[in-house]
């Protein structure tokens, strides 16, 4: 409560308690959940972001969850400072955080790559990154800004298994990217969708990508092989192979150059039952989206999907 009424005045207290080198664990958490609300959240980072910057190594370790919180709720503002923000999730990324996010489920881990990277303090920081590239004005074909690639491309690396969370949320956004910097995105971020390569990226690569699926062709093009691949590990996607089987079934609906009606027929085979089962509800859906235009729908892309695909 003191937090949210006296912002100012609790910061004070624990700016003077840190030049004591005191760091209270759970005063801290009480304040970084409060400061991250909405109407707090700018305020906040312009009065407190050099003090959490100063933070020992050792007391944002500790305070990596809601510091990685804060950072991500903070950068849904306009941040004054971009170049503080980029320079202290750089800063946590470097810390020995622990790569499970705590989450479990009748006593176990719960195994599921996008709910874990969305609670990580990695996963947090690399959306507060992608946050703060939002807010610029993006176009096709412009690049990465060098400070955010740099990062980018760490995160990538599949040798680091702290870091999944962080690929996970950019697989969340591969659209976005490949738009924007198609060169480093094929180089970085499509080789973790292959099965062949490595089968635990390319599991949480295709999570991240399926949890918000959109149809864009010239991406479809360019990891066809992997998306294909894809239909023969439906069961391993969990409750994202759902998404899968819908996603597939409205590409197979599309009139894609480079694809045909083979490709498909081979990955609409190995599906298993429940995966067919979506797929046809993801038919029925489509036809019912069309409205009056249900009859040319069936004739020029349900029926032929049917007769040469299914």
């Amino acid at each position: 409560d003191t937090c949210r009424k006296h912002l100012l005045n609790s910061l004070c207290a624990l700016k003077l308690l840190a030049k004591e080198g005191i760091w209270p664990e759970q005063r801290w958490r009480e304040a970084l959940q409060v400061w991250g609300e909405v109407k707090r959240a700018k305020r906040s980072w312009r009065h407190a972001a050099a003090l959490i910057e100063a933070m020992p190594d050792s007391v944002l370790l500790t305070l990596a969850h809601p510091i990685g919180w804060w950072l991500k709720e903070v950068s849904n503002t306009t941040v004054t400072n971009t170049e503080q923000l980029i320079r202290l999730c750089r800063r946590m990324l470097t810390l020995d955080i622990e790569p499970g996010s705590g989450i479990q489920r009748n006593g176990r881990p719960i195994d599921q790559p996008v709910t874990e990277a969305i609670n990580h303090p990695v996963g947090h920081v690399t959306q507060a990154l992608l946050n703060v590239w939002f807010q610029s004005e993006l176009n096709d074909d412009d690049g990465l800004p060098e400070d955010l690639k740099a990062v980018f491309t760490v995160l990538c690396d599949p040798q680091v298994t702290l870091f999944r969370h962080g690929r996970v949320i950019l697989c969340a956004h591969l659209i976005s990217l490949f738009r924007v910097d198609r060169g480093w995105t094929e180089r970085h971020l499509l080789p973790l969708f292959d099965w062949e390569r490595n089968a635990p990226e390319a599991r949480a690569a295709w999570e991240g990508f399926l949890w918000s699926p959109r149809l864009y062709l010239p991406l479809l093009m360019a990891f066809k092989s992997a998306f294909l691949q894809t239909a023969g590990h439906y069961l391993e996607l969990g409750e994202h192979g759902r998404q899968f089987a819908a996603f597939m079934t409205y590409a197979a609906l599309e009139p894609l150059d480079g694809y045909s009606a083979s490709d498909f027929q081979v990955a609409f085979g190995i599906l298993p039952l429940e995966g067919l089962r979506e797929a046809a509800q993801a038919l029925s859906q489509a036809m019912e989206g069309v409205g009056e235009q249900r009859e040319e729908y069936w004739k020029n892309r349900i029926r032929p999907l049917w007769q040469a695909i299914w």
